[in-house]
């Protein structure tokens, strides 16, 4: 029988990354032929044995400062048609991986192709990522060789040893973990990579890559000054508007300007790039931001507007997540909510959510921006015309923003509407008990705060199960007794399950019993700290620990109850002090709410007489400030 056809090799390297390395190995299962990995020989972890339980065949090769010709070691053994290069800390996107094989046998007149690898910044999309085309896949030939001591290169190769070598665009997806901020730390990437392209640079001192890559590195460290001395000296370069990385030499030059608090800079940087890249909707974007910090909102709202007509950057354009769709549409939003545009605003915060549903900045400052300024009361019926909501943690998320937000009136309202929508549930059910707890207590009436909250805790602790009807009634009674849900549905896991909502009402407990509400033998002899809430409660405490002094804080100055506007004062000044973020953000959040109530009553004063315009601005640039909708953030 023929040997099978070896179409694809895999070629990598790698050092103490066995957990990484069995990832990426994973995410090419059927789909390479062959897999070599060169492993570093001074590497302590198990990365060797990982990679020969995936059948591959390792070389153990001590690291001499030189990526290039790490890589290949790997190429001269390598037998495939087509050399793959992927790191330990790369995986293929699920989605589009099965499209890989297709480039490589049907590419006979590409000599290698384009791969979009997407930098992850966090932990999730949300956090966003950088979006770069790399030659990845190419056709095994003893002239295509890596250079580069540091970002080694293969294209400058292929194309010496064939000038009319067609490098094509694929779009199979490499998702790389390496650039999140806690491995670049683990790893001092930084340092390793500084110290190679120092090196580098010594050695060809007229390579303006090796200036680019310098000056990448150098703001990944926190110093934007040499950053921008070393895009600059990459600029000099003849015919620097020829290099395949011009485009991000220009948009880092800005960032490092940006970086500097140098706007009128960056906006002249900006433009610039622009002449050379009008079709760049990243440069468009920084345009956009450079001129509204000086001022020039009208113009950088035409800039950002230019920006989503272009679009996202797609061939050879490195870009970022967002630019020219989402993350611009949300920069929109938050231009014409500092213009005092707020239909404007809300118009651009939803297009924000509908090009990317999985985001909650544009809905936070969409609840938070209407609240402020009198509208949350519209918030219920805008959110259900503008989104289809179609299942339950959809729902709740909204009614978690809208609590977070200060609308406590408006997440009751919200979560009765879908009391009689198929998707209602015991989380439902759960969250609504919270939110009515939390309106009591933001209202003043924290003794009927305190009785909802252990009255739903009570019903938990005794494993009763609720009737829902009721909470699709909207009776408040009932809807605490329907909390109460099965053993199964209480310990649900999730941001947005059962267990979270009471795990909620505990804190809020918690903070009441704190500044003097009530006591637990007053409510039926329920001791709220110690109800074990969900099978994690250790690591998802700390959320939600500070949940609910806001509201108190709110409720507290509404009754104008000095001796109680002073406990709770204290209680917000030890939670600032506790030294928990979660603490500290709860504090924060109850000292911005006292202070809200007494913007309000400023507020009717100057109603009572003729104030200047300029007055009132100050005001309502001072009340979106403490809600957090005066940054970008």
């Amino acid at each position: 029988m023929a040997a099978r056809r070896k179409l694809i090799s895999l070629c990598m390297i790698v050092k103490d990354d066995e957990q990484g390395l069995a990832r990426c190995l994973r995410s090419v299962q059927g789909i390479v032929d062959e897999t070599i990995v060169v492993v570093d020989s001074s590497s302590v972890d198990r990365s060797a044995d990982v990679a020969r339980s995936y059948g591959a065949h390792v070389i153990e090769r001590a690291w001499t400062g030189d990526f290039a010709a790490a890589r290949n070691a790997g190429l001269e053994v390598a037998r495939g048609e087509w050399i793959l290069i992927l790191d330990a800390d790369e995986e293929f996107s699920e989605v589009t991986a099965a499209s890989l094989r297709p480039l490589a046998l049907d590419g006979h007149s590409v000599a290698g192709w384009l791969l979009p690898v997407w930098n992850m910044l966090g932990t999730d999309e949300e956090d966003g990522a950088t979006i770069n085309p790399v030659l990845r896949l190419f056709r095994n030939d003893p002239n295509h060789r890596f250079e580069g001591r540091i970002h080694e290169q293969i294209a400058v190769a292929i194309l010496r040893a064939n000038p009319d070598a067609r490098l094509a665009l694929g779009e199979v997806i490499i998702r790389h973990y390496g650039y999140r901020p806690s491995v670049v730390a683990e790893k001092n990437k930084i340092r390793r990579n500084m110290e190679l392209l120092l090196q580098a640079v010594e050695e060809e001192p007229d390579n303006p890559f090796h200036r680019y890559n310098l000056g990448v590195e150098f703001l990944r460290a926190g110093r934007p000054l040499d950053a921008l001395l070393s895009f600059r000296e990459a600029k000099k370069t003849p015919s620097f508007n020829q290099l395949s990385y011009a485009h991000l030499v220009c948009k880092y030059e800005v960032r490092s300007l940006h970086s500097l608090g140098r706007w009128k800079e960056a906006v002249d940087a900006a433009e610039e790039g622009i002449r050379l890249f009008n079709d760049y909707a990243d440069l468009w974007h920084t345009l956009a931001e450079s001129m509204s910090r000086i001022g020039r909102r009208h113009s950088a709202i035409m800039a950002a507007c230019y920006a989503l007509r272009i679009g996202q950057p797609k061939g050879i354009y490195h870009t970022e997540d967002g630019m020219g769709s989402h993350r611009t549409a949300y920069m929109l939003g938050i231009l014409y909510e500092i213009a005092g545009s707020y239909d404007a605003a809300a118009h651009w915060y939803s297009t924000t959510l509908t090009m990317k549903p999985s985001l909650l900045p544009p809905l936070h400052r969409l609840c938070r921006m209407f609240r402020v300024v009198g509208r949350s009361s519209e918030l219920p019926v805008m959110i259900e015309r503008r989104f289809t909501l179609s299942t339950e943690e959809a729902s709740i998320k909204i009614a978690s923003v809208l609590l977070d937000s200060g609308c406590t009136a408006e997440a009751i309202l919200w979560l009765r509407r879908r009391a009689a929508e198929p998707a209602w549930g015991t989380a439902s059910s759960s969250w609504l008990v919270l939110a009515e707890a939390s309106h009591a207590a933001a209202e003043g009436h924290l003794a009927e705060a305190c009785r909802r909250a252990i009255r739903a805790i009570g019903a938990v602790s005794s494993e009763t199960p609720g009737a829902v009807a009721g909470a699709r009634a909207g009776d408040g009674a009932s809807a605490s007794a329907s909390a109460s849900a099965s053993a199964s549905a209480r310990y649900s896991s999730g941001e947005y399950g059962a267990a979270a909502a009471y795990e909620r009402l505990t804190s809020l407990r918690r903070w009441l019993r704190a500044v003097g509400v009530g006591s637990d033998e007053e409510f039926g002899g329920v001791d709220a700290g110690s109800l074990p809430l969900s099978s994690t409660d250790e690591e998802n405490g700390a959320s939600s620990a500070g949940y609910g002094l806001a509201p108190i804080m709110k409720g507290a100055v509404s009754t104008n109850d000095a001796g109680l506007l002073e406990q709770v004062l204290k209680q917000v000044l030890a939670s600032v002090a506790d030294g928990t973020d979660a603490a500290a953000q709860s504090g924060s959040a109850a000292l911005a709410a006292y202070a809200d109530c007494h913007l309000g009553e400023a507020e009717r004063l100057l109603a009572a007489r003729t104030a200047s315009s300029a007055t009132r601005q100050v005001l309502r640039s001072v009340r979106l400030l403490l809600a957090g909708c005066e940054r970008g953030e």
